[in-house]
C-alpha cells in the first residue's frame, strides 16, 4: 500500500499527521518512540524530548530507522510530501542522480542540505530510503 502525506517542513525535518499522531520522520534516530514506549527504549525519553524542544513541541511520535526498515520512504522536498510504501510496492525518485549503498541496518542515516546550500536548490531534490534493498537514492527535479 502506498500513502502520500503532506508534510510540514520544520527546520529541514519532515512532520506528518498519520493515524491521529503528529510524527517526525527522521533517519537519524534508530527507533520509533512515543509517550507509551519512551521509557522502555534506551534514551527514548531524551530523544523524544530533544525532538520536541529542538524541532516542534507538538510531535507525538518520533519515527526512526525501525520504521524505515519495514517500508520505503520517499522525502519530496519540492512538494513538501512524504510517500510511504510497503516494501513490495514500487516507489522511485523522479530523475535519479546518485545511489548510495546501505549495508545492514545502521543505527542512523544522516542527510542534510546544510547551511551552505541554497534552500531553493535543495528543494529540487527527492530522497528515497529503501532499507530492504539496502539503498538510498537521490533524485532531482529537472
Amino acid at each position: 500500500m502506498v500513502k502520500i502525506f503532506d508534510a510540514d517542513l520544520v527546520k529541514d525535518h519532515f512532520i506528518i499527521n498519520d493515524d491521529g499522531k503528529r510524527a517526525l520522520l527522521d533517519t537519524g534516530c534508530p527507533h520509533v518512540i512515543n509517550d507509551e514506549n519512551k521509557n522502555s527504549i534506551p534514551m527514548g525519553d531524551q530523544y523524544l524530548q530533544d525532538a520536541r524542544r529542538d524541532i516542534d513541541p507538538s510531535i507525538s511520535e518520533f519515527r526512526g530507522l525501525e520504521y524505515f526498515a519495514q517500508r520505503k520512504v520517499l522525502f519530496d522536498y519540492r512538494r513538501a510530501a512524504i510517500i510511504v510504501a510497503d516494501q513490495g510496492d514500487d516507489v522511485s525518485v523522479m530523475h535519479p542522480i546518485a545511489e548510495f549503498a546501505i549495508s545492514g541496518l545502521p543505527d542512523r542515516i544522516v542527510f542534510s542540505a546544510g547551511s551552505t546550500i541554497d534552500t531553493e536548490l535543495f528543494q529540487n531534490f527527492q530522497v528515497l530510503v529503501d532499507c530492504e534493498n539496502r539503498r538510498l537514492v537521490l533524485g532531482k527535479y529537472e
